[in-house]
């Protein structure tokens, strides 16, 4: 005879299924973590001192792409008037030049001669030109104005002067017929003021002196990172330029040694080294001296 099932019995729970246990990974050496360490800080170290050698080597690579053929400076040129009286001594002249134009500093080298400029003077009615063959260039002024407009004066003119009136005048796009033309005498002092980096060449007259600066400036940033990268410094400058060497060979060795692996030294990275190795290798058997 079968017992009765009691409702109020407990009912057995189901079995729980007990997943196996995934084989413990081997763990990573101690000193691949240590190599990661020295990787990393050796990394975030060189970031500077990468940017200036890479800036700078690219910057040096190219010197015959830059306009002035120099990586580290640019040139320019320029031209200022001075106005007021410059004195008749050589010293007290270049004295006064400088503090006019703002210049500080010693000039290397200073040579003053004395010339007569010839400019032709042409008046029209509401305005006049002067063409100043000495500086190449045409100066227009209106009447009653102090502002001029100044065009280069790039070829010669003809010797006859009311040939060469309309000639200067069809050059600047003026087609009107000039109400005088006559020729001004300029008795001058030129002045040359070397300096390590620039040259003043002023032309001293009655009304002042019109001045013109030849020189070069400094780069931004890369006049600093050439200047390191050619190690032009002081002697302290190559002892950092030899650490971050050692840097870099920290960088190579542990880079290479870290990952493990399909991705490291006997997989995928060891076909990038090869590759690396060789492309000097090959440039300089088939390219070298």
């Amino acid at each position: 005879m079968n017992n009765p099932i009691d409702p109020a019995a407990p009912v057995p729970a189901a079995p729980v299924r007990v997943k196996p246990r995934a084989p413990a990974t081997k763990p990573a050496l101690p000193w691949r973590v240590w190599l990661r360490t020295l990787h990393r800080d050796a990394g975030f170290l060189a970031v500077g001192l990468t940017l200036v050698y890479a800036l700078s080597g690219l910057a040096v690579n190219h010197l015959t792409d830059w306009p002035d053929g120099d990586a580290s400076f640019s040139k320019y040129s320029r031209v200022q008037q001075v106005t007021g009286t410059v004195p008749e001594d050589e010293s007290a002249a270049v004295a006064y030049l400088l503090s006019e134009l703002k210049i500080t500093g010693q000039p290397s080298n200073v040579y003053s001669r004395r010339e007569t400029l010839q400019r032709l003077q042409i008046e029209l009615a509401d305005k006049s030109v002067e063409v100043r063959p000495d500086v190449r260039e045409i100066e227009i002024r209106k009447r009653g104005q102090t502002e001029a407009a100044v065009y280069p004066l790039d070829k010669p003119l003809p010797a006859n002067d009311w040939q060469a009136a309309l000639e200067a005048l069809r050059r600047v796009g003026i087609g009107e017929e000039p109400v005088s033309v006559f020729r001004v005498t300029i008795p001058v002092r030129d002045i040359e003021i070397t300096f390590d980096q620039r040259i003043l060449r002023a032309q001293v007259h009655d009304r002042g002196a019109d001045v013109f600066e030849e020189g070069r400036e400094p780069r931004f940033f890369l006049h600093a990172a050439n200047w390191l990268h050619l190690n032009r410094g002081k002697k302290a400058w190559t002892f950092i330029a030899d650490g971050y060497a050692i840097v870099l060979l920290l960088l190579a060795a542990t880079g290479v040694l870290m990952v493990r692996g399909r991705q490291g030294l006997f997989g995928r990275g060891g076909i990038f080294l090869l590759i690396g190795v060789a492309i000097p290798t090959l440039y300089v058997i088939f390219a070298g001296p």
